[in-house]
């Protein structure tokens, strides 16, 4: 139940039909949070991790509206993947 678990299964349910941008902005996306936070399980995840991700963007220089696309896709691979699995954790990236 690692986040780069639920890319995996975010990848094969929601790929199919999306151009390739689609798969290489989610892995660039999520690689880029585990580079920061490390691959932990999903229920490990705190508010304190998402902001201190959100801090460690916007000091690379990225806009509001960037760190915002790239909390949307976390947020949706994670709870695609809660949905999925059925369980009972909070998403840290909402």
């Amino acid at each position: 139940m690692r986040l780069t678990e639920a890319l995996d299964l975010y990848l094969r349910l929601k790929e199919v039909g999306k151009d390739k941008v689609f798969k290489r902005g989610a892995e660039k996306n999520i690689q880029s949070a585990v580079d920061v936070l490390g691959d932990i399980p999903l229920d490990e995840y705190a508010s304190s991790d998402a902001a201190t991700y959100r801090d460690y963007l916007l000091k690379k220089g990225l806009t509001t509206n960037s760190v915002k696309r790239k909390f949307a896709t976390i947020r949706s691979v994670i709870n695609l993947f809660i949905q999925e699995h059925g369980l009972d954790c909070k998403n840290a990236f909402s």
